[in-house]
């Protein structure tokens, strides 16, 4: 993430801006500050404790469209291409690939959830990796170089090395990567569909790790939920590389809410409780009746 930002007049200087409250402008322009190189911020709430500004000024900021709101609490700076110029090499694609996939971009550059034209960043991201591999050519080539320079200093050393190899004829100087280990990923329990249609699989010990990590949650049952809600939303499905923060979201929510295995055991407690009294209401009924029935042959 960049050092510096940017911001245009025809936003900050605009009726509806300077309408805010000073709170509201400062939380604004903090947001801004620390938004990634798409205009993403991944911690709102922590902005706003650090500025000391309250819900009321972020509920007005999106109110007033300045700043749009995803499910999982990311937010995006509605004019932050209004604002700043991407430089192609210098620029970061967001890790909120998810959220920016659901955005759309109007003709003077704001972004919007509802209308304008798909998001293509490819030649940004193509500029920006050639950038890269010509300034780590660059630098390879400076080493080179420098490693020059060193060679034929020490000819000695050279004949040393050359001498020790011919002692042992044996010797074995090729070298070959190693075999990559044969990890054993365990029993697949269950898959979550992906927005390409593909399919992310779980495995045992996942669920292992996640029951852990989430004590309070009926991890299985919250992931026969993901996969109904993936398969009714297939325009909010995630990416390979999204969604094990998805899960991890998902099951972190169930936790903080008091997790879905406590409930179960409540409501499993609550069941026995009112079998038990449904018996013992057929008992007292089948004793009255007898009692009754013992009355009458007398």
């Amino acid at each position: 993430m960049a050092n510096k930002r940017m911001f245009t007049m025809k936003i900050v200087d605009s009726d509806a801006f300077l309408d805010m409250p000073l709170s509201a402008q400062c939380l604004y322009f903090h947001l801004n500050m620390r938004a990634d190189d798409d205009g993403f911020v991944g911690n709102p709430k922590r902005v706003m404790k650090i500025v000391n500004a309250s819900e009321d000024d972020l509920k007005l900021l999106i109110m007033k469209k300045f700043v749009l709101t995803f499910d999982d609490g990311v937010i995006v700076i509605k004019h932050w291409r209004m604002h700043n110029t991407l430089s192609q090499n210098r620029y970061h694609e967001t890790q909120y690939l998810d959220e920016k996939s659901l955005l759309k971009i109007k003709k003077n550059g704001s972004y919007s959830l509802e209308k304008g034209d798909i998001i293509d960043d490819s030649r940004l991201i193509g500029a920006k990796d050639k950038y890269d591999r010509l300034t780590n050519g660059l630098q390879m080539a400076d080493s080179d170089l420098d490693l020059d320079k060193d060679i034929g200093k020490d000819k000695d050393s050279d004949k040393g090395i050359g001498k020790d190899l011919g002692k042992d004829p044996n010797m074995n100087t090729s070298y070959s990567c190693p075999e990559p280990e044969n990890l054993d990923t365990g029993q697949k329990v269950i898959s979550l569909i992906l927005n390409d249609k593909t399919f992310h699989d779980i495995y045992q010990k996942d669920i292992e790790k996640w029951n852990d990590l989430f004590p309070a949650v009926d991890v299985m049952q919250e992931l026969r939920k993901m996969v109904g809600w993936l398969d009714s939303n297939p325009t909010k499905r995630k990416t390979r590389r999204g969604v094990s923060r998805f899960i991890n979201n998902w099951l972190s929510n169930a936790q903080d809410k008091g997790g879905s295995r406590n409930n179960n055991v409540q409501y499993q407690s609550q069941t026995a409780q009112m079998l038990e009294q449904s018996y013992d209401m057929i008992d007292n009924w089948s004793t009255k009746k007898e009692m009754e029935e013992h009355r009458d042959d007398n």
